[in-house]
């Protein structure tokens, strides 16, 4: 089953990822905990422990203990979610984690939700964005639908083709630019650095 390949890869990612920072070293080099501003506005389920002296609250990833309403997102595709995307959305409440794609030579950000209106949100720009698209044909004839994977420190992003699951890297509004870089989601998470 594609899907628990997923979330089995994503939640390893980010366990390491985070593992690793709380162990003090990523390459090598000494880190601190994650840790975030705190915004009282914005509680978290993914908060750990009280907030610090210097307004910075610590973060580690919580399994989302429901899955979130895609209906909205799916009206807008016109079709399902792609069971990846919806398996990297819905598994865990999770802070910023910073990454590097080797093959493409691209930092990047992996699409993370701090909390349910981080969530509702993203998943509300990207059903205005594909609506949007579908309003000026003329512009975006055969384009396929991509959703967020990550972003990065250009103007490019990696996105998830909802057709067939494939990453991308493409320019927002330039789907002639895209360029495939992992055939899976899986296969991306295991890409990064």
């Amino acid at each position: 089953m594609v899907h628990l390949d997923i979330r089995e890869a994503l939640t390893a990612h980010l366990f390491e990822s985070w593992s690793a920072l709380c162990n003090g070293s990523v390459d090598g080099e000494p880190r601190e905990l994650n840790v975030v501003e705190y915004d009282p506005e914005r509680p978290s389920p993914c908060h750990w422990g009280e907030p610090r002296a210097d307004g910075c609250i610590c973060w580690k990833p919580v399994q989302m203990d429901k899955a979130p309403d895609f209906s909205g997102l799916q009206v807008a595709l016109g079709a399902p979610l792609h069971p990846d995307i919806a398996c990297l959305y819905g598994s865990l409440w999770c802070g910023p984690v910073f990454d590097h794609h080797e093959a493409s030579g691209e930092d990047c950000r992996l699409r993370t939700f701090w909390n349910e209106m981080d969530l509702e949100q993203t998943l509300s720009a990207q059903a205005d964005s594909i609506r949007h698209m579908k309003r000026h044909p003329d512009h975006f004839a055969g384009y396929r639908p991509v959703l967020l994977v990550a972003t990065t420190d250009s103007d490019l992003f990696f996105g998830l083709d909802n057709c067939t699951g494939e990453i991308v890297l493409e320019e927002p509004g330039a789907p002639d630019l895209r360029r495939l870089v992992a055939p899976s989601l899986a296969q991306f998470l295991q890409d990064l650095a």
